[in-house]
């Protein structure tokens, strides 16, 4: 998975940092692609405009 590097889309809360920690621990094999997923959907939380359809979250 491809990440874009614009942080400012995720805003400045640290959800960009988190999420290259996620994108670490599955390239590790620490978690596997439903971990990345969890992970991911609480994390991007709020902000389903940059989130595929199938992962958009309410609240």
């Amino acid at each position: 998975m491809k990440f874009s590097g614009d942080s400012s889309r995720v805003g400045d809360d640290g959800a960009y940092d988190e999420f290259l920690k996620v994108m670490m621990d599955f390239q590790a094999q620490r978690i596997d692609t439903r971990g990345v997923t969890t992970r991911a959907k609480e994390l991007f939380k709020g902000h389903t405009i940059t989130l595929p359809f199938q992962l958009e979250t309410t609240g």
